[in-house]
């Protein structure tokens, strides 16, 4: 089983690799900017430290937002994905690069 780190390291790591497939700083990750591609970078982290198993609420806090802003990010970003190739193909890259940098992702198919 592959231990859960804690939500600070697991974030930077995931940020280090969606700022380098969207090309975007990181700080933007973070604070208000709401365009894309900023926007759609800070849904996919968001949905990729809930499918990790990280709660909403904890996920919120470190975005500065509610946690059914996280819950609505997660929904927005999955069904973007499915539509937009894009965007799926952007998603891909994410989870290639995370996997070859950090091994195999701890993702729970709920969120």
């Amino acid at each position: 089983m592959i231990e859960k780190k804690g939500i600070k390291e697991r974030t930077e790591e995931m940020a280090r690799a969606i700022c380098e497939v969207y090309i975007i700083d990181s700080k933007t990750l973070y604070d208000r900017t709401n365009t894309d591609p900023h926007r759609e970078a800070r849904m996919l982290l968001m949905l990729l430290l809930v499918r990790e198993g990280y709660h909403p609420r904890h996920v919120a806090a470190i975005f500065g937002r509610d946690r059914t802003t996280v819950l609505t990010a997660c929904d927005r970003i999955k069904a973007l994905v499915e539509v937009d190739r894009d965007t799926n193909a952007r998603a891909a890259n994410v989870l290639d690069k995370l996997t070859k940098e950090t091994g195999p992702l701890n993702i729970h198919t709920r969120a």
